[in-house]
């Protein structure tokens, strides 16, 4: 994958220093989850950006009145970094968080958590399904290798 596409992984003020070493991580229990999650996706056709936009804002004008389109408009005009600050995004993670039983997809870890959009079409108004609750060595591994775990 291109990574200028896909920002880094950002550290979450309460994850306490130090805590990002691989802990019990079986790399090839991890690349048979992925293999098999990965199985079970249907590969979207890849869309122009015109195509995106287009889509984001029908989906927007569809569930959002005008207030929301504002308030959704301007939350997707932040840089990424300062989304991430905003009170929308802390409650959809926290809702990412619950859904996902407060654990990582892949390895179960319960520490150092992150939620990962698995796109950003609807950065701002997100759906559940757009998001991934991974702990942060998932999490690393995927903007690394653009997957959860390398093919070595």
């Amino acid at each position: 994958m291109n990574e200028s596409f896909w920002p880094s992984p950002v550290a979450d003020s309460f994850d306490p220093p130090g805590t990002l070493d691989d802990h019990d991580h079986d790399l090839d229990r991890m690349r048979d989850l992925e293999d098999e999650y990965l199985a079970n996706q249907e590969i979207p056709k890849t869309k122009s950006i015109g195509e995106v936009l287009a889509s984001v804002f029908a989906s927007i004008t569809k569930y959002c009145g005008p207030a929301e389109n504002a308030m959704v408009q301007n939350l997707r005009e932040l840089p990424y970094q300062d989304y991430l600050k905003t009170e929308h995004w802390q409650k959809t993670r926290d809702e990412a968080l619950r859904l996902g039983r407060h654990e990582c997809r892949i390895c179960r870890a319960k520490k150092t958590l992150d939620v990962h959009h698995r796109t950003y079409e609807r950065l701002g108004h997100e759906d559940q399904a757009d998001l991934v609750v991974l702990c942060r060595i998932c999490h690393r591994l995927f903007h690394e290798h653009g997957r959860l775990a390398s093919k070595d």
